[in-house]
């Protein structure tokens, strides 16, 4: 038994123990809170893993609630007058009243007894309610374990938002001006949406960092005064302890030659976070403008026309270009200023390019640099680089036929019936390859009037789509494109004779006295039979098995490669072996000769097997073509006169002509599908055919019998254009290869000897459009019946048109 002697002891313990029961309480109601908190935010977790802002804010909305609805008073402290008033009424049968206590200086035994026997009363009671209040954990804590199994990996999604949303508070940027500072470094500098304006030298160095979500990969703008985008960074993320799976730190280091204001994506993109001003050298300042389209190439053959404007501070001592071409970089001079106080500078300059071009197609950069005369020392300024694309008459001529090309994929998208045709597009491209074949010598007249043609049809295509029209420029394109694709394959393989004759000139020579090292030569050399090789390649796969040249097996494994490989080491040994490399040049010139001619050889052998094939095959086709024209007449003439004729007549015979009409379109697609890479043109009109043919036998089922028979006229007719466009392909065959260039035998404007023109004596007319037609018409005056012979005629008229 504690000691209660003193009746304020015993009120001191119940306060304290009151106290103490209230912060299990609110513990209790805080924890309470927290798990069905976390249970809201790992439901919402495992719907939605991927919204953690939205976890956060659920946490954080539910917490509160949870907080302010569980909210209840704790157990209120007692006063001396409460204390006694409790103690009076819990012992009404004591003989000493509770109220005389506090004049006694020390409690009886009874009333010593009383108390601590009241003191013990409520602390059960408080214990009591701290278990009830515990016990309201046990669901929540439930309902958090069961979810947490659940959710699988929401689980880790959910800590992961939180501790995301935590060092969300951290989110921010900075930067460091590593070199160039004039003043104190003022070390980190933290940026806002503030704009700070700071100046740094010449030479420079400039790092920001950034601190963000992990995914979010902030970039960073820099612009000019005027607001025109100078450079765009994206920011690197750091690598190793720097980041983690909930923070990404980012950072950028660069470098500023001229005055610009930055604008970082975390901040703001409209409004610079910093302004820097470089401070510069009183260096001459350098314009490098030209009236060269930078979006269009120029040919190489035609020199550049460059403006030059220097203004200096200090006397001008000269003006020269650097053109950097690949890895190449090179230098020439415009002009030495004698002047010994001329310090601005206007003049117009034209570049060759010839001899800065390693390829076909290629990118020079061009800066224009001036020199003064300064004092202490010459100083340097330079112009902007300026970027122009350049292309050797070679090139012009590839892009020429890869622009055609492009047009071709458009043409075949508009006969495909897709959403991607651009008819604006098209025609652009037409004006495209005009100009384009223009400027290249390796179009003649009539290429370039071909394309010309070309660029009218696309005009008339884009203004009045046509299907027959958009059909035969197809095909001309097709046939264009492989006739110089054809043709260019094999004047490029002769360019390695070009080479090998420069190879064996620079082999001849002393080492000090070549222009161009062996080994140069040699590598470029390499680089052409590479490109050579996969052209080859494809080339093979277009030739028949049984066609292909003996000398292929050899020439994949790349002899003519390795024997510039040992050329090159003839020539560098020493002494070297000059007459030995000049005779393996010659062995290998010969071994390349002999190939390419055993593979045009066996190319034109197997493209002229596949022409007999296609010629067979559109003869094939043209007698199935009449099959078909028999059939449909056959259609036609069972529903002809339907307007005259009975309807049920026409319903009693229509079981029969039905199953005609079907059978004619089974036959007509079969065929389509095998003519129309022999004849595209007749493909179209078979497939327009086929059309009809459903057209005749849906108007049939619906018991429009005059509808049925327009329709199966216009197959008919259809059958027959196809007929003719399989007949004009197969007599295309001399087209199918380089266009024919002009002989003796052909036709000059005053004598006509055999070639291009053909004059028939044969001509045939039908019997039935002739000698039947008059003696039925001789039979019919005879019985003068002008109804009769109308009725004839309108018959023979119907067999026409059909």
């Amino acid at each position: 038994m504690q000691d209660t002697s003193s009746l304020a002891l015993s009120l001191a313990r119940l306060n304290e123990f009151r106290r103490n029961i209230n912060v299990a309480l609110s513990a209790l109601r805080v924890l309470r809170s927290g798990v069905l908190a976390l249970c809201t935010f790992l439901l919402w977790a495992w719907v939605s893993p991927e919204a953690w802002g939205q976890q956060v804010a659920i946490f954080v909305v539910s917490l509160i609630v949870f907080l302010v609805l569980g909210w209840q008073k704790g157990l209120r402290l007692s006063s001396m007058s409460e204390w006694l008033l409790s103690l009076e009424m819990a012992n009404p049968q004591s003989n000493k009243s509770a109220f005389h206590l506090p004049k006694d200086n020390a409690l009886d035994s009874t009333w010593n007894q009383l108390i601590y026997t009241e003191l013990e009363r409520h602390k059960k009671e408080g214990w009591r309610l701290l278990i009830s209040k515990g016990a309201s954990l046990l669901l929540p804590l439930v309902f958090l374990v069961i979810l947490s199994q659940t959710a699988g990996q929401a689980w880790e999604s959910a800590l992961q938002s939180l501790e995301r949303a935590a060092l969300s508070l951290t989110y921010g940027a900075r930067m460091r001006v590593v070199e160039g500072m004039p003043d104190a470094d003022p070390g980190l500098i933290k940026l806002s949406r503030k704009t700070q304006e700071f100046t740094v030298l010449e030479q420079n160095l400039i790092e920001v960092l950034v601190t963000a979500q992990p995914e979010s990969a902030p970039s960073l703008q820099l612009k000019d005064s005027k607001g025109k985008s100078l450079q765009t960074f994206r920011l690197v993320k750091a690598a190793g302890p720097e980041g983690n799976e909930t923070t990404g730190r980012f950072s950028v280091t660069f470098a500023l030659t001229e005055d610009a204001q930055i604008f970082l994506s975390t901040i703001s993109t409209s409004t610079p976070t910093a302004v820097f001003k470089v401070k510069r050298l009183p260096v001459p300042d350098v314009t490098l403008t030209t009236i060269a389209d930078p979006e269009e190439a120029w040919p190489d053959d035609k020199p550049l026309p460059l403006d030059i404007f220097v203004k200096a501070e200090h006397p001008l001592q000269s003006v020269q270009l650097i053109i950097k071409a690949g890895e190449r970089t090179h230098k020439e001079l415009v002009t030495e200023v004698l002047a010994q106080d001329k310090m601005d500078l206007e003049t117009s300059y034209s570049l060759p390019l010839e001899s800065y071009m390693d390829k076909d197609e290629q990118e020079l950069e061009i800066v224009a640099e001036a020199t003064d005369r300064a004092i202490t020392g010459p100083l340097v300024g330079r112009s902007k680089p300026l970027v122009i694309k350049v292309v050797s008459a070679y090139g012009r001529y590839q892009l020429t036929l890869r622009t055609l090309a492009e047009a071709k994929k458009e043409i075949d998208m508009a006969l495909q019936g897709k959403d991607g045709f651009n008819a604006k597009h098209l025609t652009e491209l037409g004006q495209k390859a005009v100009k384009q074949a223009e400027d290249s010598p390796y179009f003649d007249g009539l290429d370039r009037h071909q394309i010309r043609l070309f660029q009218q049809t696309f005009d008339a295509i884009a203004k009045k789509p046509d299907m027959e029209l958009t059909v035969q420029v197809s095909e001309d394109l097709n046939r264009f494109l492989f006739e110089h694709e054809s043709l260019d394959d094999r004047e490029r393989d002769r360019d390695f004779f070009v080479a090998a004759r420069t190879l064996s000139r620079l082999l001849e020579q002393k080492a000090e006295e070549r222009k161009v090292p062996v080994n140069k030569m040699v590598e470029r050399t390499k680089n052409f039979l590479a490109e050579r090789h996969r052209r080859w390649e494809r080339r093979m796969q277009n030739i028949t098995p049984e066609n292909r040249p003996q000398e292929w097996e050899q020439v994949q494994k790349k002899p003519f490669t390795q024997a510039l490989a040992q050329i090159e080491k003839m020539d560098t040994s020493k002494p070297p072996q000059t007459d030995d490399a000049l005779q393996k040049l010659s062995q290998t010139v010969e071994q390349y000769r002999q190939w390419i001619e055993a593979l045009e050889s066996k190319e034109d052998l197997s493209r002229a097997e596949q022409e007999k094939q296609r010629q067979q095959g559109l003869a094939n086709a043209q007698n199935q073509l009449r099959e078909l024209q028999k059939r449909q007449s056959s259609v036609s003439t069972k529903l002809d006169k339907s307007g005259e004729r009975e309807e049920k007549d026409l319903q009693e015979a229509w079981a029969s002509v039905r199953m005609d009409q079907n059978s004619n379109i089974k036959g007509t697609r079969e065929l389509e599908s095998q003519l129309r890479s022999m004849s595209p043109t007749a493909g179209e009109r078979m497939k327009a055919a086929v059309a009809a043919m459903e057209a005749t036998v849906n108007s049939g089922n619906e018991n429009q019998f005059g509808e049925a028979e327009s329709a199966s006229d216009m197959a008919g007719r259809l059958l027959q254009q196809a007929e003719s466009a399989a007949r004009q392909s197969q007599r295309d065959n001399g087209k199918r290869g380089r266009r024919r260039r002009v002989t003796s035998d052909q036709y000059y404007g005053n004598q006509v000897a055999g070639g291009d023109v053909d004059l028939r004596r044969d001509y045939q007319v039908n019997r039935r459009y002739r000698e039947d037609v008059l003696d039925d018409v001789r039979e019919l005056k005879k019985r003068e019946s002008s109804e009769e012979t109308d009725s004839l005629l309108e018959d023979y008229l119907r067999k026409v048109i059909r």
